[in-house]
């Protein structure tokens, strides 16, 4: 939280630019595998998160979306991973699958594309709440479209919502 505050308090004035922080985290999750330096929009956001994932690094932590960013480079990387993770896992099972952001989406393709672990993925697009944290709804669309995948099962009834809500 100290990396956190020390970035937030240095990089940008809270009362001037209200946007700064929320698109600093979309940014974060969007564009995982996007070195800083292939960043041609939005440098500010791009040099505060690598002044803060230096700072928090160097202090000796890591936070959730860096933990996400290494596991998505360690499968996309290394086979030995994939194969791991293809030998202990044959079915991974994915709940809310349109509020995954871009690295969990990623490492979803990856497994599909790089290994022989089956998807179970659950989802509606019209539920994506969460595109403020960088999540984005056209992720389960696509994963429908695949060839790969089995035709989507449409739900014919709503047993958890009122009838106004569903129309």
């Amino acid at each position: 939280e100290a990396a956190y505050e020390k970035v937030f308090k240095v990089e940008y004035d809270r009362e001037n630019d209200r946007d700064f922080e929320p698109d600093f985290h979309k940014y974060r999750r969007q564009r995982a595998d996007v070195p800083l330096s292939g960043w041609r929009d939005h440098r500010e956001i791009a040099e505060a998160i690598d002044g803060y994932e230096r700072q928090l690094m160097g202090s000796g932590y890591v936070d959730f979306d860096i933990i996400v960013q290494r596991s998505l480079n360690l499968i996309a990387d290394q086979s030995l991973v994939r194969q791991s993770l293809n030998a202990k896992y044959a079915w991974l099972a994915v709940d809310e699958y349109q509020d995954l952001g871009y690295p969990l989406f990623r490492i979803v393709t990856e497994l599909l594309n790089r290994t022989v672990v089956k998807l179970f993925a659950i989802g509606d697009p019209d539920q994506a709440i969460f595109d403020f944290a960088g999540t984005d709804p056209r992720y389960l669309v696509q994963l429908a479209d695949r060839a790969d995948m089995k035709p989507t099962i449409v739900l014919q009834r709503n047993y958890r919502s009122a009838k106004e809500i569903v129309a």
